[in-house]
């Protein structure tokens, strides 16, 4: 698994992919297009990242803003979830295809007070496991 590193990648894959599934705080997309996938960015990979060009690897990315995850722990602390799940969920797709989760709603400082609460840890974990458990049942 390649993490998508530039903007123009996280676009290509929101704006030509669809959306396969939500949760409460969560949008995945996908997109499958072989084409869209050689086109993608490699250049922002790390330079010890050895990439064939003949070796099609699937790209993800998480996308959690400043607008909805005010603290910088936060944010941080919600990528590593996501990425761990992708890791774990990796095989739900073909190799040919982007994925991009992003955050939809407000992680709010009343709710979860602090920026790494077990509560807030718990929450995201179950959270994207509702919404990988949506992808199964496509």
């Amino acid at each position: 698994m390649i993490r998508l590193r530039s903007w123009d990648d996280f676009q290509k894959v929101m704006r030509e992919g669809e959306i396969v599934s939500r949760s409460q705080y969560f949008v995945l997309h996908l997109a499958t297009d072989e084409k869209f996938n050689s086109e993608l960015n490699l250049s922002q990979n790390p330079p010890n990242t050895q990439i064939q060009k003949k070796e099609v690897q699937m790209r993800a990315g998480a996308l959690v803003p400043k607008r909805w995850a005010k603290r910088a722990v936060t944010r941080n602390t919600i990528k590593r979830l996501i990425y761990a799940h992708l890791e774990q969920k990796h095989q739900l797709w073909p190799r040919s295809q982007a994925v991009v989760v992003r955050l939809k709603k407000e992680i709010g400082k009343s709710e979860f007070i602090s920026a790494t609460s077990s509560h807030l840890k718990t929450t995201i974990n179950a959270d994207l496991t509702e919404l990988f458990e949506k992808v199964q049942t496509l």
